[in-house]
C-alpha cells in the first residue's frame, strides 16, 4: 500500500526533482524495503503495456520510503502518466498499482 496523496504536478523539461513513495504492508505497518529493488514506472494511461519512462528508486536503510529522481529526458513531454511501483527481491515480485497520476505541464 502506498500513502495516498494528490496527483503530482511538475513542469515539463525539469529534472533532478524527487518524489518519495511511503510503502506499507497489508497491516498498515512500514514495509522494510531494504531487501527489495524498487522501480518507479510511468505509463500512458491508455497504454499500460508500454512504460514511457522510469527507473530504480533509492531506498535508505531499512526504511519504507522509496525515492525516484527524474532524469533529464523523463519530463520532456507534457501529459498525464499513471504511476506504478515494482518491488523485487530474489524470487518475489510485486507490482503496486497506484491510483494517482503524474501531470507534466
Amino acid at each position: 500500500m502506498i500513502k495516498n496523496f494528490k496527483d503530482i504536478r511538475v513542469n515539463a523539461g525539469t529534472y533532478g526533482t524527487e518524489i518519495a513513495f511511503e510503502v506499507y504492508d497489508e497491516n498498515h505497518s512500514d514495509e522494510d524495503l531494504s531487501q527489495y529493488t524498487v522501480k518507479a514506472k510511468f505509463y500512458n494511461p491508455t497504454d499500460l503495456k508500454t512504460e514511457e519512462f522510469g527507473g530504480v528508486c533509492t531506498v535508505e536503510g531499512s526504511g519504507n520510503i522509496a525515492i525516484y529522481t527524474f532524469a533529464k529526458n523523463d519530463l520532456a513531454n507534457t501529459g498525464i502518466y499513471l504511476i506504478r511501483l515494482e518491488m523485487k527481491k530474489e524470487s518475489y515480485r510485486n507490482i503496486v498499482k497506484i491510483d494517482y497520476n503524474l501531470i507534466v505541464e
